[in-house]
């Protein structure tokens, strides 16, 4: 971590962060015992997400460029930020958790309680509200993905900060200092992975991957125009 700290700063300030989120999100449900569920309850899954929100904001008001915008920006950017955030942070954790082999090999995902759902199964409820259809559908599409990348934790730091970042994703109005200051942490970000990839051109072909990921996080969200929470 401490060399992260060095040579990437920002982003190693993310997973900082991060780390933080989780480590009280941990200590709230108290994950004992991760059991397999069958019925999926919206309400309890979307006071933790909230929960979560309101977390996530608090510890990111000290994040890098964030800290320097008004109120407002804030507010905005990370209204924004936050629906795409949750979905692909869902697979983050569900893969850092869910490490055996039974797990792995099929389509699970893991609550903030530490319940856990077969995603097949989620999807073939005949009732379900259009939410929670859009969001088992992103965790359906994007597990994959990410099962097949395999991303380092850097890279995965990475995508949150584009996530962060993409102020022309839908179009968000920021003040002219606040397109300024996400400008420049985009240029950081940007700068932080290049040295990570060591400048390597074969290496810096994952950015791609990334990206993609990066893509299809929002557009699972940007259609609906709805909120995750």
């Amino acid at each position: 971590m401490t060399n992260f700290n060095v040579k990437y700063p920002t982003i190693a300030k993310m997973l900082h962060s991060y780390l933080t989120f989780t480590k009280r999100r941990n200590n709230i449900h108290c994950r004992i015992k991760n059991t397999v569920q069958k019925v999926f309850d919206w309400k309890i899954y979307s006071q933790m997400n909230h929960n979560d929100m309101e977390q996530f904001l608090i510890i990111l008001s000290d994040f890098p460029f964030f800290d320097s915008l008004s109120e407002a920006d804030k507010m905005t950017l990370f209204k924004r930020f936050w629906m795409p955030f949750s979905l692909l942070e869902r697979i983050y954790d569900s893969l850092n958790n869910l490490n055996s082999t039974k797990f792995l090999d099929g389509n699970f995902i893991i609550l903030q309680n530490g319940s856990i759902f077969e995603l097949d199964g989620l999807n073939k409820s005949s009732n379900l509200a259009e939410l929670e259809k859009i969001t088992f559908n992103s965790w359906k599409t994007l597990l994959p993905l990410m099962k097949t990348l395999n991303p380092h934790c850097i890279e995965v730091m990475y995508i949150f900060c584009c996530i962060l970042w993409n102020s022309s994703y839908l179009d968000i109005p920021l003040t002219e200092a606040g397109d300024e200051i996400v400008r420049r942490g985009r240029l950081v970000i940007h700068k932080e992975m290049r040295e990570f990839y060591n400048y390597d051109e074969i290496q810096w072909e994952r950015i791609y991957a990334l990206r993609h990921i990066l893509v299809v996080t929002e557009d699972c969200i940007k259609e609906p125009g709805k909120d995750i929470v």
